[in-house]
């Protein structure tokens, strides 16, 4: 019995030992000029494989709604909590508040809490999913260039009197997540 026990042992532990984890997916770049622009911002932004390692953020933020007219209508200093890969998951707690105020985005549906009840006003609920999800997106940069699905061109250098800049193109496909278009233009410093 005791062979067997053994022998087991060394199987399982054989086993254990040749098992390596599957690599990680590289970054998804977009073809011709761009890539390379998206590769330099990745790496010196830390390189891929560090931000793969990482799973999530949270951070203290300010979180700013407007009424129609553009008026500041609440303004709100909380903990903002998401993962950084897969579809966007997004939590904010304010702090120092007297009625605790949670949004909340589940990939799908946006939601909030004021001291524990629901607040079903679809503006207020439209906002905060565009706020929670962009703010997701922006924190991720450059890296979400090149997991979300989105269509980056290169539209070459523009200058200013003391800084050129690298613009890139990136388009929205109808899967990426919210935004207040369909495209936008990110100016990138080609010397960091």
């Amino acid at each position: 019995m005791r062979r067997v026990t053994a022998l087991l042992a060394a199987i399982l532990f054989g086993c254990a030992a040749c098992h390596s984890e599957s690599p990680r997916p590289g970054p998804r770049l977009p073809e011709g000029s761009a890539g390379p622009i998206v590769q330099r911002a990745i790496d010196a932004s830390g390189g891929w494989e560090r931000w793969s390692a990482l799973r999530d953020v949270a951070f203290v933020t300010t979180f700013t709604t407007y009424d129609p007219v553009g008026n500041i209508s609440s303004e709100s200093i909380g903990l903002h909590k998401s993962p950084l890969h897969g579809p966007p998951l997004v939590r904010f707690e304010s702090l120092g508040v007297p009625k605790p105020v949670t949004f909340g985005f589940d990939g799908k549906e946006a939601w909030i809490l004021r001291d524990g009840l629901p607040v079903n006003e679809p503006g207020r609920l439209e906002w905060s999913r565009f706020n929670m999800v962009s703010n997701a997106f922006w924190f991720s940069l450059p890296f979400s260039l090149a997991e979300l699905p989105v269509a980056i061109t290169d539209l070459g250098e523009q200058a200013d009197a003391a800084t050129r800049w690298q613009r890139l193109r990136v388009t929205l496909d109808k899967e990426a997540p919210e935004a207040p278009c369909d495209w936008f233009v990110i100016y990138l410093d080609p010397e960091t």
